[in-house]
C-alpha cells in the first residue's frame, strides 16, 4: 500500500515539473493559436518581466499545448502601432495614459490585469538653477508624449496656474530624454527609475516634483480584443503564468534584484533602494475603473480625447476583469 501511494505521488510531482504551476490542464479552447506574440520592456524596474523570462515560467506553461511565446522588447511608443496591425497580441508595462487614449481613438484592446504602480519613481528634473516649474516656462522638456509622463508634467503646470502651451514639449523615449538633458538640449525632462536616479546623482540636475498625488504611474497588461474573444482559454493561461511570476517575484526577490542590476547596470544597493517605489500587482481593484474615469476625464479636458466620447462607455469596454485568475 504505502508503496502504490508513493508511486502515485512521485508521479504526481513529475506531472506538475512536466506542465509547470500555471499549465494545471489543458486548454479548453476549441482553437489554440500557433505563437503568441507578446511585448515587454525591462524598464521602469519591471521585476517580473525579468524573473518571469529567466525561470521560463511563460513557456513552461504552453509547453503541452505547443503554444510558441514570442517576446519582443519594445519602447511604449511602439507597443500600440504593433497592436493596431496585429503584431503584438498581448502587451505587458503598457502604459495606462497610452491605453485609454489608443481606446478613444478606436483601437479594440482591453485591459486584462495591472502589471505595475510607480508614481514615487517618476520625477521631472530639471539644470540644478531651476527651483521651481514656473522657470520652465518658454523652455523645452522632453518626455514620451501620451504618457504618464506628460500627465505628470500638465498636471504639475496646471498646479501652478500655467497652461501646457507654455513650454515646448520634445517628444523622446525615457533614455533619449535623459541624453538630451545631459547634452543641454532640453532644460527638463521627466524620467522613471532608474534613469531618474541617474539623473539627480551629479548634482547637475534637481527634482521639480515627484509623480505622487499627479499620476496614477500604473502600467498594465492589455490584450487585442479579437484575440481575447477568440483565445479566452489561452489569455486566461497567460494571466495565471503572469501570476506565477508575481509570485516567484515575491518569494526570491533578491534574484529578481541580481537580475534588474545586471540588465539595467546598476549595483543591487541601487535596485535594491527603488524597489519600494515599485508595487507589483496583477489583481485590478475596485475603485480602478472610476480612477480611469477620472484620468480620461482629464485627458479629454486636454484636448487628448475628443469631446463628443462617452467617458463612462469608454472606460468600462476599455477593463475586463473575467480573464483575471481567482
Amino acid at each position: 500500500m504505502k508503496k502504490a501511494l508513493l508511486t502515485v505521488i512521485t508521479f504526481l510531482l513529475c506531472l506538475v515539473t512536466i506542465l509547470g504551476g500555471c499549465a494545471e490542464k489543458p486548454l479548453s479552447d476549441k482553437e489554440k493559436p500557433e505563437i503568441i506574440r507578446v511585448s515587454y520592456n525591462y524598464r521602469p524596474l519591471n521585476l517580473q518581466a525579468l524573473v518571469g523570462h529567466r525561470q521560463m515560467i511563460f513557456e513552461d506553461g504552453y509547453k503541452q499545448d505547443g503554444i510558441v511565446v514570442d517576446w519582443a522588447e519594445l519602447e511604449n511608443s511602439d507597443i500600440i502601432a504593433k497592436m493596431a496591425a496585429g503584431k503584438v497580441d498581448i502587451a505587458t508595462s503598457l502604459d495606462y495614459i497610452s491605453a485609454i487614449i489608443a481606446k478613444a481613438e478606436g483601437e479594440d484592446l482591453k485591459i486584462v490585469g495591472n502589471y505595475t504602480a510607480f508614481p514615487a519613481a517618476l520625477g521631472l528634473v530639471a539644470d540644478a538653477e531651476v527651483t521651481d516649474i514656473k522657470q520652465l516656462q518658454g523652455k523645452r522638456v522632453a518626455l514620451e508624449a501620451g504618457t504618464m509622463g506628460q500627465e505628470l508634467l500638465l498636471k504639475a503646470l496646471i498646479n501652478q496656474g500655467m497652461a501646457a502651451s507654455q513650454v515646448e514639449i520634445v517628444n523622446k523615449t525615457a533614455s533619449d530624454a535623459l541624453n538630451a538633458l545631459i547634452q543641454g538640449e532640453v532644460a527638463g525632462a521627466v524620467l522613471p527609475e532608474p534613469l531618474l536616479g541617474k539623473a539627480l546623482s551629479g548634482g547637475k540636475f534637481r527634482l521639480i516634483t515627484g509623480g505622487e498625488g499627479l499620476t496614477m504611474g500604473q502600467s498594465v497588461i492589455a490584450v487585442r480584443t479579437e484575440f481575447a474573444q477568440k483565445y479566452p482559454g489561452t489569455l486566461r493561461r497567460f494571466l495565471l503564468c503572469a501570476k506565477e511570476s508575481r509570485d516567484y517575484l515575491m518569494e526570491n526577490s533578491l534574484d529578481g534584484v541580481r537580475l534588474a542590476a545586471a540588465k539595467n547596470e546598476m549595483s543591487r544597493e541601487e535596485v535594491i533602494r527603488i524597489m519600494p517605489k515599485f508595487s507589483f500587482q496583477l489583481n485590478i481593484s475596485k475603485d480602478f475603473r472610476s480612477q480611469l474615469k477620472e484620468t480620461a476625464t482629464f485627458l479629454q479636458s486636454q484636448g487628448f480625447i475628443k469631446p463628443d466620447v462617452n467617458i463612462s462607455n469608454l472606460i468600462n469596454g476599455l477593463v475586463d476583469t473575467s480573464y483575471l485568475p481567482d
